[in-house]
This record gives structure tokens, sequence and C-alpha cells, in this order.
């Protein structure tokens, strides 16, 4: 297995061993999982990089497809979004957490965008905190995210050559999905607090 570099903010995306093509002449199937993208929501370069790279990658010729946490933020660029009727059970410690799959994709594009709707977990003021501390729970919420994400590709039906993961929000899905992990970024260390004793 190998891991490779897609760009300095989304830092992890893995191939297996068996997968090394050429990216200027093979299509690839690329699933961006990333708690940002413009114009969906964001608070920096994340979300820039995770808004425009896909769109870029399907021009070359490659089939991005982006997940999301479907936060209140994700509604109010009045991008139109769906419901795809499809449910994703994830188990969070001792309990079974249900979340539905919504369907829109990024504007000027074709690139899909799928996004994790849990209402308890993300509508909420912020993303990540709230007066400058982090959300308690926020180890639960994107374990749940990252599980759910990984759910919900046999569910869409979607044959995935290579997955990425931005930030400690993302970074389970590429773990779980390749034994990878995903990497912090600067200034985001991908720490959780101490008294969120979710078991995971």
């Amino acid at each position: 297995k190998y891991s490779r570099l897609l760009s300095s903010s989304f830092v992890v995306s893995v191939v297996p061993s068996w997968l090394l093509f050429d990216w200027n002449e093979a299509s690839v199937n690329i699933l961006f999982a990333t708690a940002e993208a413009a114009p969906f929501c964001k608070t920096g370069g994340l979300g820039d990089v995770c808004g425009a790279l896909p769109r870029e990658l399907a021009r070359l010729g490659h089939k991005p497809f982006v997940f999301l946490p479907a936060f209140r933020q994700t509604q109010q660029p009045g991008i139109p979004i769906e419901p795809t009727g499809i449910a994703v059970d994830v188990p969070i410690g001792q309990k079974m957490v249900r979340g539905h799959l919504l369907r829109s994709q990024l504007p000027g594009s074709g690139v899909p965008v799928y996004l994790i709707d849990q209402n308890d977990y993300f509508d909420r003021p912020q993303l990540y905190r709230e007066d400058g501390e982090g959300y308690r729970d926020n180890c639960e919420r994107f374990t749940f995210y990252g599980r759910a994400v990984l759910e919900a590709i046999p569910l869409l039906g979607l044959d995935i050559d290579v997955v990425g993961g931005g930030t400690f929000a993302a970074g389970q899905a590429p773990n779980n999905f390749y034994g990878f992990a995903g990497n912090g970024g600067i200034g985001v260390p991908g720490r959780y607090l101490f008294d969120d004793k979710v078991r995971i």
C-alpha cells in the first residue's frame, strides 16, 4: 500500500499496491471525505482546496465524489440539496446512530456532493467549536461521520479507487478504508477533549 499526496492541505489519500496508475492516463474514482468544501462551508484553506481540487480533477477526466457533514452552514449558500432516501446506521459505543444521505453538486461542475445528515451532531451554530472551545463530543461526531462515509459507499453503489481525508474531522475515513491515518493539519492536531469518553 502507498500513500499519495493530493495537496498541501488535503494530505491523506491512499491506494492499494495493485492500483499504481498514471494520473494523466487513467480515470480514477476519488472520494474526498472532508469537513469543509467551498461554497458549502469553510473556515479556511481546507474549504477552498476541497471545493476547487475536485473540479480540477474532474476537468482532467477523473471522477471525484465529495462527502461532507450536513452542517447547518451547508444550507446557507442556497445550493439545491436533495434527500436520497438512503439511511446509514453507525455503531457508536453501545448505541446505533442513524444518519441520512443528502445529494448536491459543486456549482459549475458535475461533481457530486453527498452530505451526511445527523442533526444531533451537525445542526450547530459552528462547525467545530463555540466561544473558543471545541465541542465536547467532537470525537463522537467525527467518528460517526468517518464511519458513515464508508457505510455510504456500497449503499450508493460507488466504485472507489482513492479515499482522501482532510484534517482530524475526516481522517478516519481513509484510515478505516485502507489502514492509513489522517493528518490533523496545521494548528489542528486532531486531539479530542479527554472527557469525551465515547467508546469507539
